[in-house]
């Protein structure tokens, strides 16, 4: 990332050149780094500057070297996301005990260690020292138990004469790490833009390529246009990875098809122990990589380590810290939402839920589990991680989410009634038949539920989506050995038969009178039994008014008289439009129940096929027979 106070990329790479090459205290194994060239619009995520108690941001800068300048009388603390060493993960889940703060500074300061625990209310001070030139501060040895762990952070302040911060890294003196060899697969699909400026953060950071504990090899799999290595940007970042970067083109077989080509990658270099899988169009903290590698190097047995997506709108914000998936296949995100500015949100962190899966666009693990407990399903897009994640958690490998490991991404707020509905739709019922409850009942109320609620909010092209997923689930696992370019160029057909409509965000529109939520199962049945009938009965009304509605309220029973919905959703410029239309409800609702009674049906059945044959569509052998290839290729 570029610094906004003037220290540009190359002027960062070269200071964290200077700053890194130094050796270890008492060759000690290095945790994490503390970053102090950041962004300004996102610098309280790395740490925070004040002089007498208030914030003052203009007391503490970045001088062109990289290294942080503090005036007197200022001080600077790593309360931050980025900033702090989460103590609480290191001890609970890798063999890291004995923890030490390493610093190199011009000048003298004093230095306060602090430390926030989950449940300890105020943070508590740890140690007091003043320290100049290069600096040891050992970690207090008074954690018996890990929930006595925390959020440990230190902060300066320059006394009489300004102070010159020139790194301060975290390490563990006592652990003896394990060999990490990792490797990075992106998966990318017309967007060498973005990839090239993911490509050029990666060789932009000298410490990823110095020695051990850095980035071991680049995997990008191109399924867009063809000749990626032919984009500037592209280009560029070969020359600067040299060796470590490997671009394989193939056709597109979706995020499943590109990342697990690149794990396939990865199974055949013996230098790579270790897989990181990443989206193309990530904002990367390059931090998060090594700390993922010392993170494997220490790890307590077999885990993964699920990497936080930070929102890339509001890029302060936690938009999802892996997620739980309930009996009732309702997928619920953890850590939604968070203002990452907070430091009672981040000691909300340290108490972390544990996950079913987290998301690929930031997902590390060991290779080998590709091996021992089967690779992904060929899933095109969009539940493969979720299936893979549950697998893995039923067989004893866990997730752990590392605050301080993350990526900015586009949230998913900003994608709505998308064609990926009909492989959310088919995947989750496949990820339901072989982990979740699959009973008769249950498949059929999830879909005809799921069908209704989109009908009756005029979203028929999704309803249509949905009704094409379970069709083709119904088929059993043949449908992940049809050609995924076919079938996805046939989902297009379907927004041509239910076409929607835009308004402009300039047009006065009349907010939409939001209906009582029935309060009773009663009162809900016969709300919907009227809905309902009015759907069916009532003629369409093509030359209806649009009326907005916000996308909270975007609910059948809040919107049942409104004929034309404007949602209103903040940040496209234009508005989606679902119009009333009682022929497409008749088609459509007759479709969705003589596919429930399908489901119902066939769902024993179903299940115990799926399960049967996971195993095979699983494995590294069909992988590379789907995709085309042969081990030697």
């Amino acid at each position: 990332m570029n610094d906004e106070s003037g220290t540009t990329a190359l002027d960062a790479a070269q200071a964290r050149m200077k700053i890194f090459g130094t050796a270890s205290p008492r060759q000690g194994f290095r945790l994490q780094r503390t970053i102090l060239d950041c962004p300004l619009s996102l610098r309280e995520l790395y740490w925070r500057a004040r002089r007498d108690g208030s914030p003052c941001a203009g007391a503490v800068h970045l001088d062109p070297s990289g290294a942080l300048h503090i005036e007197a009388g200022a001080t600077v603390a790593f309360d931050t996301y980025f900033g702090a060493l989460f103590e609480y993960h290191w001890r609970l889940y890798t063999h890291a005990t004995s923890l030490t703060l390493t610093m190199n500074l011009q000048g003298r300061a004093r230095a306060l260690l602090w430390r926030l625990t989950p449940h300890g209310g105020e943070p508590s001070l740890l140690h007091e020292t003043m320290v100049e030139d290069v600096a040891e501060i050992a970690l207090p040895q008074d954690v018996a138990h890990f929930r006595q762990a925390g959020m440990v952070w230190f902060e300066l302040t320059a006394l009489d004469q300004p102070v010159v911060l020139r790194w301060a890294d975290w390490f563990t003196l006592d652990a003896t790490p394990r060999p990490i060899g990792l490797g990075i697969a992106i998966c990318t699909f017309n967007r060498e833009a973005e990839l090239a400026q993911v490509l050029a953060d990666i060789a932009d950071d000298p410490a990823l390529h110095a020695g051990t504990g850095g980035v071991e090899r680049v995997f990008v799999v191109n399924q867009g246009r063809p000749g990626l290595l032919a984009h500037p940007g592209i280009a560029l970042g070969a020359n600067r990875l040299g060796g470590k970067l490997r671009v394989v083109e193939q056709s597109n077989f979706g995020g499943a098809g590109g990342f697990c080509r690149g794990l396939l990658e990865a199974l055949d270099d013996p230098a790579i122990t270790h897989i990181a899988f990443l989206d193309d169009d990530v904002r990367l903290e390059t931090e998060s990589l090594l700390r993922m590698n010392s993170f494997f190097a220490l790890a307590r047995g077999e885990c993964c380590l699920g990497g936080h997506m930070l929102d890339g709108i509001c890029p302060t914000t936690l938009y999802e810290a892996g997620a739980k998936i309930r009996e009732n296949w309702v997928v619920h995100a953890l850590g939604h939402q968070l203002d990452l500015r907070s430091r009672g949100v981040l000691a909300g962190l340290l108490d972390a839920q544990a996950m079913h899966y987290n998301g690929w666009w930031c997902f590390a693990f060991p290779k080998h589990l590709a091996s021992e407990h089967g690779m992904p399903l060929p899933c095109f897009i969009r539940g493969d991680d979720m299936e893979w994640g549950l697998r893995l958690h039923n067989h004893g490998v866990y997730t752990v989410p590392l605050p301080g490991v993350s990526i900015w991404h586009e949230p998913f707020y900003m994608k709505m009634n998308s064609w990926q509905a009909y492989y959310e739709a088919r995947n989750t019922l496949i990820c339901a038949a072989l982990h979740l409850n699959f009973s008769p009942r249950h498949a059929a109320t999830q879909l005809l539920t799921q069908v209704v609620t989109y009908l009756l909010t005029h979203r028929y092209y999704v309803a249509a989506l949905v009704l094409r997923g379970a069709e083709d689930f119904l088929q059993g696992p043949v449908i992940l050995e049809s050609d995924p370019q076919a079938l996805h160029a046939s989902l297009s057909e379907l927004r041509t038969r239910h076409p929607e409509g835009n308004v402009s965000r300039g047009r006065v529109l009349s907010d939409a009178a939001s209906a009582a939520i029935p309060r009773s199962r009663w009162k809900h049945f016969t709300v919907l039994v009227r809905v309902l009938l009015r759907n069916w009965c009532k003629q369409s009304r093509p030359d209806a008014k649009p009326q907005r509605v916000s996308m909270k309220d975007l609910l059948w029973y809040k919107v049942s008289g409104v004929d034309a919905i404007a949602v209103e959703h903040y940040w496209n410029q234009e508005l989606p439009l679902f119009r009333r239309d009682r022929q497409q409800f008749r088609a459509l609702l007759r479709t969705g129940l003589r596919v429930t009674v399908a489901l119902y049906k066939a769902a024993p059945t179903l299940r115990a096929a799926w399960q049967q044959d996971m195993a095979r569509v699983t494995s590294v052998a069909h992988w590379r027979a789907y995709l085309g290839i042969s081990r030697n290729h």
